[in-house]
């Protein structure tokens, strides 16, 4: 059911109420609209009535209650940024520390670049005592925006020692369902400057994962390397910069995408409903043309997310090139040297290539009185007793050594890993502080 033309006059008149402050008045009409059929049938229409009852429960000081209505609204409509301000504001009041963390990580992977949410961040931080990433938090919120007031605010108090009296400065505002002209515009505008840089970093990414996948003898750019005789040892120092590179332009594609889909949305209400008749004859032509645009644009957002899970995370997987290792790279690069291997002259065709030997080599665990995990090339080998020696067995060549106590950090971490050739009888031997 399409909405009526008195629907969307309720809806400008509850946002109306709302700004004047004459929140029952916003509540009833809120209300009415949430019976509404056409706002019931959509989910985006429903995630509007519920942020903006949300909106008005916490202008009234009614936390709880507002943080309960948006988290229906957030269910219903999970790319609008003003639903995600009311969570957590809303938990914010309420010193919910535990709700609140679990509700920005996503929020800021979607908006990255919006004050308002590392201003919550330095909030949430100031609440644990945190006043070293509170005030990197409040920075960053006043490098997006010079005036933001709160976060200056904010800044001033924890600097003076005062952030046990901080509180949420922001208060929510209610999202607008419809548009005139202008409105109209500006939408479109911002809809094809998102998509123009969304198709730049497409291209970007691309790139970069071919350049990732010929480091690792695939893909069409491949240049045939020697093969480390360790066999499937992952050649982090070499790896970890190009990961980190084709993983960040994903997630700021990823960051784009949801910022067309919102403007998308916004611009395909009105057109459905025939209510760009103002608009000039070109723009109203390319509004009719965004439902096929948007379709090509959902498809390859797919598409890259498939290359990247069934080609690059597979080949990564295969050397034994985890996450944590390649993480712990892009950390401390110095601490995983390239080691870039020049490419092997040709095998002589008589001869067929022969596997690398197997070796045994002892991990000494004598001086360490607790059990010891050793990990070889991202996986676990096996266990160590205290006071004893281990012998284990391995592919001779260059490969990546964990030695791990019980209290020990994760494999990949800094200081735990480490390169060494093993070779007929090579030794390890674990010191653990006395």
């Amino acid at each position: 059911a399409a909405p009526t033309a008195a629907t969307i006059i309720n809806q400008y008149r509850g946002q109306l109420y709302f700004m004047l402050g004459r929140y029952p008045e916003a509540e009833q009409v809120y209300q009415a609209l949430g019976r509404d059929r056409a706002f019931a049938m959509d989910p985006t229409m429903r995630g509007v009535v519920d942020q903006a009852r949300a909106a008005i429960a916490f202008a009234n000081g009614a936390y709880p209650v507002a943080a309960a209505l948006a988290r229906t609204a957030a269910a219903a409509a999970p790319r609008m940024l003003a639903i995600r301000i009311t969570l957590i504001g809303a938990l914010l009041q309420q010193r919910d520390t535990d709700a609140v963390l679990a509700a920005l990580p996503p929020a800021l992977e979607a908006w990255p670049t919006d004050p308002t949410l590392h201003y919550f961040a330095g909030l949430a931080a100031a609440l644990r005592n945190e006043r070293d990433t509170a005030r990197s938090e409040f920075t960053a919120a006043l490098a997006l925006q010079r005036d933001f007031a709160p976060a200056q605010r904010a800044l001033t108090a924890v600097n003076a020692g005062a952030a046990d009296s901080l509180a949420v400065d922001v208060r929510p505002t209610v999202m607008a369902m419809w548009g005139g002209a202008r409105d109209l515009g500006t939408a479109y505008g911002l809809y094809s400057e998102r998509a123009t840089q969304l198709a730049a970093t497409r291209a970007r990414h691309q790139n970069s994962v071919l350049v990732l996948l010929a480091e690792l003898g695939r893909g069409p750019l491949a240049v045939e390397r020697a093969k480390p005789s360790g066999g499937r040892a992952c050649p982090i120092g070499r790896v970890a910069p190009l990961w980190k590179n084709a993983k960040g332009s994903l997630v700021l594609y990823n960051q784009l995408g949801i910022q067309v889909e919102a403007q998308f949305h916004y611009l395909e209400r009105h057109r459905k409903l025939g209510l760009g008749a103002a608009l000039p004859l070109d723009l109203r032509l390319r509004i009719e043309s965004l439902p096929r645009e948007f379709a090509v644009i959902v498809s390859e957002i797919a598409e890259l997310r498939a290359q990247w899970e069934r080609g690059v995370v597979a080949e990564l997987r295969y050397l034994n090139c985890t996450d944590a290792l390649l993480e712990a790279a892009v950390r401390d690069p110095a601490a995983y040297p390239r080691g870039d291997v020049k490419p092997a002259p040709p095998p002589p065709a008589v001869h067929e290539a022969r596997p690398a030997p197997t070796v045994k080599f002892t991990v000494d665990n004598k001086n360490c009185p607790v059990a010891v995990t050793v990990w070889l090339d991202g996986q676990p080998l096996g266990n160590v007793a205290p006071k004893q020696l281990a012998t284990f067995s391995a592919l001779t060549g260059q490969h990546t050594v964990c030695l791990l106590t019980p209290s020990s950090p994760s494999c990949g971490n800094r200081g735990t890993v480490r390169q060494m050739y093993l070779h007929e009888g090579a030794s390890i031997s674990m010191r653990c502080p006395l």
